[in-house]
């Protein structure tokens, strides 16, 4: 997703068992959808883990688009336990908090971001009951 000042930007593309055409796709490469879920396991039908369910369907072959980063303030990257639990604004909002923060704090606003604001998304997904892995990556344009 990137930030901009306006808003944000989906720049790719959620791939979850759920979805019609990932459940072809799973079922098309020998697996099944049970529960929303490939194998009735996993909700994410892309992977670079879970080698265990790469047979039933699990892809490692993502989806490869460009955008002009350039566009935006900070392209974040993170995996489903952060978009479990956090909406495309509410990923905006604290990291409009952390800019907040260090202006408040009298602090060096690209040290305090770039030392805290994947770590502020993580927490926030924790706070807001993600029990998945959480992994955020907040790249600074």
């Amino acid at each position: 997703m990137l930030v901009c000042d306006t808003g944000v930007r989906r720049v790719s593309t959620d791939h979850r068992a759920c979805d019609p055409s990932e459940a072809r796709r799973i079922t098309e490469e020998g697996g099944f959808v049970r529960h929303g879920r490939v194998g009735g396991q996993l909700s994410v039908s892309r992977s670079l883990g879970d080698h265990h369910l790469k047979g039933s369907g699990v892809s490692c072959v993502p989806d490869v688009c460009t955008c002009n980063a350039g566009e935006g303030e900070v392209l974040v990257i993170a995996s489903d336990g952060l978009w479990d639990a956090l909406e495309d604004d509410d990923v905006r909002q604290v990291l409009r908090s952390c800019v907040e923060n260090a202006v408040t704090q009298r602090v060096d606003i690209g040290s305090h971001m770039r030392d805290g604001a994947a770590r502020a998304l993580v927490n926030c997904a924790k706070e807001r009951g993600s029990r998945d892995n959480i992994l955020a990556l907040a790249v600074f344009v």
